[in-house]
């Protein structure tokens, strides 16, 4: 009973950080920007009950409620929420990036059962490899060849860190790369209104939210390989 009152703490808790970052990010922005999100409130709760279901199947049934099958529950949210805002603004904001980050570094670097020592420092890893990816950010524009934003390019090598060099990194990548075609060549044309500030910093009208395609597809493989009969454990933190 403890452990359910714990987990369904967790996701209120989760549901509420999340609206908050991401709130305050977009504020900061466009202050016209959080109303144009009306849908975040459910679709991070939607992410935090898929992370509760990906760690139903790597705990089998929640036999071992513990700061990993917290963060997961954070994660999920978090990942659905960005994709969301990705989608409606084609922008991440700053604090949602910071999360991520530190929720990526637990997961990917973390044992099944961490001390706080472990998870401080997988975290801060986290922040690092967030860092390494901003500074090549500024790399790319002081070339004047902005490619890559960093929360995508962090986003893009996440699977490596979680699921490693491997065959489900191999089906990730093949997946992504048939929906990003698909859907820039063959379906997506859309310009984003809210964006107006992000035409000043960047320059360009039209965007491509690629997080809506990475971070969804990245809570698939999460449920995929917590439920598949294989050693879920074994697989995520590879």
């Amino acid at each position: 009973m403890t452990d359910w009152f714990i987990l369904t703490a967790s996701i209120g808790l989760s549901v509420l950080l999340i609206i908050i970052f991401t709130f305050k990010g977009l504020k900061r922005l466009d202050r016209s920007a959080c109303g144009q999100i009306p849908w975040l409130i459910p679709i991070t709760l939607l992410g935090c009950l898929t992370g509760v279901l990906v760690a139903g199947g790597m705990h089998q049934d929640f036999q071992m409620v513990n700061i990993i099958t917290l963060i997961m529950i954070f994660l999920c949210g978090l990942l659905l929420a960005m994709a969301y805002i990705d989608f409606k603004t084609c922008w991440a904001p700053l604090e949602t990036q910071l999360c991520l980050s530190v929720c990526l570094g637990i997961i990917s670097w973390s044992c099944i059962s961490p001390t706080p020592l472990e998870v401080l420092t997988s975290g801060l890893a986290g922040l690092a490899a967030l860092g390494l990816a901003h500074g090549l950010w500024l790399l790319q524009r002081r070339l004047n060849t902005k490619m890559i934003p960093p929360v995508d390019l962090m986003s893009i090598l996440a699977p490596l860190a979680l699921f490693g060099a491997n065959g489900i990194s191999l089906a990730f990548y093949g997946i992504l790369f048939v929906i990003f075609i698909a859907v820039k060549v063959v379906l997506y044309k859309r310009s984003f209104p809210f964006v107006g500030s992000l035409r000043t910093v960047f320059g360009r009208r039209d965007y491509f939210p690629a997080l809506s395609v990475l971070l969804p597809l990245m809570i698939v493989f999460f449920i995929a390989r917590a439920w598949l009969p294989v050693n879920a454990l074994e697989v995520i933190y590879s």
